[in-house]
């Protein structure tokens, strides 16, 4: 991060220019005033008011301007996209690509948008007031995904998929609002069928058994390198970035695997897949990180579709995180994870 905030100033981006200012003089002045932002979020690793102070969710209503939000499945905030579009009240549009951490005409897994045109006709619209049609459109442009094995790669130029447009809202999880203290969730649902599975000895079935009101114990630590082949978190979005997850089977092989049985049509996916859980630990902390994977059928390729973490102090608050009792049994204790 340090190495992205030292760069010179973009020259189609940097906004202010005049004959008198020069990008060189902006990029030194940068220079001289940056602080590693390590160096804070070592010194604020729970939900404090450094992280309060700047954060939009304290209080949706103080925003009344029209918002514009851009993101991408790729990037490590894009579920901020979905908290913001449910909250605010005022004008809004919300556009969610592919693409990692980049603009959105330069960003790679693709495709690309006309970026720069989509803020013209946005300014225009709310800044200049010129009636071109923009408050007509959708509130919501997804671009679905369509995963396959031939994406399997950890630099992948171009996703497969389509455009989708919505006026209505998936329902964002309820564990957001809970850990952060804001209890008032407006969700406008799209209308989705949810699917419902349940944890049995390994297996996933869309009923439960009876028999899993004593439920067999499952002890399981995954090795450090758990994760190495779901790609980056954080994908940066270039075309030289090794972002992207490839075949799952290696991860696997380093997890506690819980499997469905064949869909017996196709799905179409949209919204928060969420993990609840029973569990104990032999340790104070922890982590739990989970995976929804799709099995190709001819390949047996495990193909990621999407995954969640959760630091399991953090159960109930993210401002005031709570040791886990060693090997206590956390049975009327929900650990939520959104994927």
């Amino acid at each position: 991060m340090l190495i992205w905030l030292s760069v010179p100033p973009h020259p189609l981006y940097q906004g202010g220019l005049d004959k008198d200012c020069h990008l060189f003089d902006i990029w030194k002045e940068r220079l001289n005033n940056l602080i590693p932002l390590d160096y804070y979020w070592i010194k604020h690793q729970n939900r404090d008011q450094y992280w309060r102070h700047g954060s939009i969710c304290e209080d949706y209503s103080k925003i009344s301007c029209p918002v514009l939000l851009i993101g991408g499945f790729a990037d490590l905030y894009n579920s901020a996209i979905f908290r913001l579009i449910n909250q605010l009240e005022c004008p809004k549009r919300a556009i969610l690509g592919p693409w990692g951490h980049q603009w959105p005409d330069d960003a790679y897994p693709g495709p690309q948008i006309g970026f720069l045109q989509e803020l013209v006709q946005w300014l225009d619209y709310y800044i200049k007031g010129i009636d071109n049609g923009y408050g007509n459109k959708q509130i919501l442009s997804v671009f679905q995904l369509h995963p396959n094995i031939d994406e399997l790669h950890s630099i992948v130029k171009d996703r497969k998929g389509k455009w989708i447009h919505f006026n209505s809202l998936p329902s964002y999880p309820y564990e957001h609002f809970q850990r952060n203290d804001h209890l008032i969730n407006k969700n406008q649902q799209i209308d989705t069928k949810q699917i419902k599975y349940y944890l049995s000895f390994q297996r996933l079935t869309t009923e439960f058994n009876l028999n899993d009101l004593n439920p067999k114990k499952i002890s399981f630590l995954s090795p450090q390198e758990t994760s190495l082949s779901s790609g980056n978190l954080l994908g940066w979005g270039n075309i030289n970035s090794p972002d992207h997850p490839i075949d799952q089977r290696e991860d696997d092989g380093r997890s506690l695997c819980f499997e469905s049985l064949p869909l017996n049509h196709d799905y179409e996916l949209f919204g928060f897949p969420t993990v609840k859980l029973n569990l104990s630990s032999n340790s104070q902390n922890g982590l739990i990180y989970v995976r929804l994977c799709m099995i190709e059928e001819k390949s047996s390729s495990s193909i990621l579709i999407s995954r969640g973490i959760l630091n399991l102090t953090h159960y109930k608050s993210h401002e005031h995180p709570q040791p886990l009792n060693i090997d206590e049994i956390y049975k009327y204790v929900f650990f939520e994870i959104v994927l």
